[in-house]
């Protein structure tokens, strides 16, 4: 028996042998195989940060003020009630009519009376009736029309007076009440940019957070399947040394079987 035994442990050995080499090419290319998944781990983990830092300066003029711009605007926002102006007050429009016609009574009412007090009495002394009563007569109808001409005329110019200093008047009132507008108005505008900036800003900001989460998640799956990729070559790599193992055991079972018959 110890012919067979031998004869048996040989072919077992050459089994074993054969299948070994066998192993070892397939082991080299499950190795080579799982080195290569860690080089592409590694470049696809590289070529994600890039993605990432790309997306970082592309959106940087957005989003590198993006903090600021919104404290501008809150802070805008907050005192934008108590920077606002109000009208101011104007009062009343105050015109004493009948002192501007007595103001201007005299100078036209006394260089008319003198004029045609003048030529009357004159009139009369060459005609010898300067103390008559028709002279005196005369003299007072003239005097009270002089009156009521010279009061005309000074209503009509104490009105045009009037006209004048209330369009000042009104006019100023105008010009003031456009600057507070104008003023508000600004504000408002300076409100809206400051709105728009921060809304852009924090837009651009929370729009690249999203796609760097996104780009993050998907590096991870990435990575995770190649990970898992890996520890199946591994385990096929076992395999293979269990198998070739099992299988030059089983050729010299198989040998020795044949020479027990």
């Amino acid at each position: 028996m110890a012919a067979p035994l031998l004869v048996a442990g040989g072919a077992a050995a050459l089994g074993a042998l054969g299948s070994a080499l066998g192993t070892s090419s397939k082991n080299e290319r499950l190795s080579k195989a799982r080195k290569e998944l860690s080089a592409l781990k590694q470049q696809q983990a590289q070529g994600y940060q890039d993605l990432q830092t790309g997306l970082s300066q592309a959106y940087s003029p957005y989003t590198q003020n993006a903090q600021g711009d919104f404290d501008a605007y809150r802070g805008a926002a907050g005192s934008f009630g108590t920077q606002q102006r109000e009208y101011a007050d104007a009062g009343d429009f105050n015109f004493d009519l009948n002192a501007a016609i007595d103001s201007l009574m005299d100078p036209y009412l006394s260089g008319r009376t003198e004029a045609a007090t003048k030529a009357l009495e004159g009139s009369a002394a060459n005609a010898g009736k300067l103390n008559s009563s028709a002279t005196l007569s005369s003299l007072a109808k003239k005097s009270g029309e002089l009156y009521s001409d010279a009061w005309k005329d000074a209503l009509g110019a104490a009105q045009r007076q009037q006209a004048q200093e209330y369009g000042q008047w009104s006019d100023s009132i105008n010009r003031e009440r456009q600057a507070v507008d104008q003023y508000n108005a600004n504000l408002m505008r300076k409100l809206e940019v400051l709105g728009s900036l921060s809304n852009t800003g924090m837009g651009a900001t929370l729009d690249l957070a999203g796609k760097n989460a996104a780009l993050g998640q998907e590096s991870l799956t990435n990575q995770g399947n190649l990970d898992l990729e890996r520890i199946k070559l591994g385990t096929q790599k076992g395999n293979v040394w269990g198998n070739s193992l099992t299988g030059g055991l089983n050729v010299g079972a198989n040998v020795l079987g044949a020479l027990s018959k």
